[in-house]
């Protein structure tokens, strides 16, 4: 991928660097009820620098809360592509409690929504990863957590409502190396014993994992990068797609990827796009998360073919929202980023809108481009896959077959080039 220097005024991008990444790969997820019960869940996760400490990160949207029992974590030099290291694992205590089989713990019930959710943590846990003895760089963590037999319902980390990439992040597809690979297996697999698990083999549901996401103390600097927008800023693989859009390599965290480098300057990419989202209820989502977990970094979609900036009523929605969030950024010491709003096509290469229609779109977009002159960072991607005109939609090629909405690999890439030159230019003045 070819970077380049980003256009628009050049405003501050001095950060305060840190050490803390966090990596959630999806908020999206599923209610499981009686499959959950006398399962583990197991993950393996590449992070962007080495570690000392992690902590774990649970999705909750349960009225009753749910159980969870044995919880462990270990590393792995990537030789195994499920079990970690023998001797390397540890078990995670909550609040400075273990959970077992016989005294689980219950994370307490959720305030908020399936696209809202409760989030939990574990304690923040001394591990420390190890070099790759595959070829691989990234430093490997091996995460399972077992639901004991009293369990009931239970929320988890859903990467896609098909089998459309499914196992991508797991196999060759897996973009840039950033592995989360998931299994479910009956039984408890997650009880340690002189720092190690009992071996597992593949198995079923590689689509579910038990946590969204983990915090961890790095050896290096880290910049937390959070995504917030509708399913094209998640990269959302469509059921139609074939090889195409790995769920959750959205063109945000390909720019991530582009630019982030264990040896200097970690970025690590939190994705929390939601399918099918209108800005307002992705700004919602937003206040929730960005006091949470403060961002160095939020890229915000500023329009959303979910509400569409069609109308004046329209642009004005979505300007209110940006302006909130560009607020709620400030007050948690976030650089805020705003992204524009696509195209929206009904087949490939016909625009979904009309000219009228467009053209409110095309003028809202190019009134977000000029406030780089008044120190917004602004990055246009809408531009990287339109094909031009009134209407504008999107270029032929670039989006999914069957789902012509959403970018397809070429589409995330093109639109990903613009984000990675803006992220070079903020790494850049911090070296």
């Amino acid at each position: 991928m070819k970077i380049i220097p980003a256009a628009g005024a050049d405003s501050p991008r001095k950060l305060q660097l840190n050490n803390i990444g966090t990596r959630i790969f999806t908020v999206m997820n599923a209610s499981y009820t009686t499959s959950v019960a006398n399962r583990t869940f197991t993950s393996q996760i590449a992070l962007e620098q080495h570690f000392d400490a992690v902590q774990l990160i649970y999705l909750n949207v349960e009225s009753s809360g749910f159980q969870i029992a044995e919880v462990s974590i270990g590393v792995s030099d990537g030789t195994d592509l499920v079990n970690p290291v023998a001797g390397s694992c540890i078990p995670v205590t909550f609040n400075g409690v273990t959970p077992t089989t016989a005294a689980p713990i219950t994370l307490p019930a959720s305030t908020g929504t399936s696209a809202d959710p409760d989030f939990y943590f574990s304690d923040m846990m001394k591990l420390s990863s190890i070099p790759r003895a595959d070829g691989g760089t990234l430093p490997l963590l091996n995460v399972r957590t077992y639901f004991p037999p009293t369990s009931g319902s239970a929320t988890v980390a859903s990467f896609n409502y098909s089998s459309a990439g499914s196992d991508a992040w797991g196999g060759a597809l897996t973009p840039g190396g950033r592995t989360w690979r998931n299994r479910r297996t009956t039984g408890n697999f997650a009880t340690v014993t002189a720092g190690s698990v009992p071996n597992l083999t593949d198995s079923t549901d590689h689509l579910h994992s038990g946590i969204c996401g983990v915090r961890y103390l790095a050896r290096g600097s880290v910049v937390g990068v959070m995504v917030i927008g509708d399913s094209t800023r998640h990269g959302m693989a469509s059921a139609a797609g074939v090889g195409v859009a790995v769920m959750g390599a959205g063109a945000e965290l390909r720019a991530c990827h582009a630019v982030s480098d264990i040896n200097s300057i970690a970025f690590q990419g939190a994705a929390c796009g939601y399918s099918a989202q209108t800005i307002s209820q992705y700004y919602t989502r937003a206040v929730r998360l960005i006091p949470l977990f403060k961002p160095d970094i939020v890229l915000f979609e500023a329009g959303s073919q979910n509400s569409a900036s069609t109308t004046q009523a329209g642009i004005d929605s979505s300007s209110y929202y940006t302006a909130l969030t560009q607020k709620l950024c400030k007050d948690n010491g976030s650089l805020c980023i705003l992204t524009n709003e696509l195209a929206r096509n009904s087949a490939d290469g016909v625009s979904y809108y009309t000219a009228g229609q467009d053209a409110f779109r095309q003028a809202y977009n190019a009134e977000l481009i000029s406030r780089r002159n008044k120190g917004i960072l602004v990055v246009d991607v809408a531009s990287t896959i339109s094909a031009g005109g009134s209407p504008a939609p999107n270029k032929i090629g670039y989006t999914e077959s069957g789902n012509w909405s959403h970018p397809n690999d070429i589409g995330y890439d093109a639109m990903s080039i613009p984000i990675a030159a803006e992220l070079l230019r903020i790494k850049n003045a911090n070296l």
